[in-house]
């Protein structure tokens, strides 16, 4: 069984890239966010929130009292380029990582506590993220 992670959603902000399909009264989409755990990958439209698009970026909401997933609150824009969603990814994993391994092992550091992204200054290969292991 997978292990659920406790984490207050409220506000938070996610990329969607995927639709998996109806679920509930819903939709379930795959996404990313980077101020949220990486194990949180599956994000709970309800049926009155509609998505055109087949990425976007949304707030979210707490799961209801029998949800799993996060709920899509609102949606912010929709048709995110991938590229953008890439470099969130590479964000949150280079975040992640320095959090295991701490700030010394890294290359890319963090001093607050969640990370705005920085487009343009994001490491584009692990070479870069992460230090050389031996």
């Amino acid at each position: 069984m997978k292990k659920q992670f406790l984490e207050d959603f409220q506000g938070r902000t996610a990329y969607l890239y995927s639709k998996i399909g109806r679920a509930g009264s819903g939709v379930l989409w795959w996404g990313v966010s980077t101020l949220l755990h990486p194990g949180i990958t599956k994000f709970w439209a309800p049926s009155g929130l509609v998505i055109k698009g087949s990425t976007a970026l949304v707030t979210l909401d707490n799961p209801g009292s029998f949800g799993l997933s996060p709920i899509i609150s609102s949606v912010i824009i929709e048709g995110i380029d991938p590229k953008f969603i890439g470099q969130a990814l590479l964000n949150r994993d280079a975040r992640y990582a320095e959090m295991l391994f701490g700030s010394n092992n890294i290359k890319s550091f963090y001093t607050e506590e969640y990370v705005q992204l920085e487009l343009f200054q994001l490491p584009v290969n692990v070479d870069e993220v992460c230090c050389e292991s031996k």
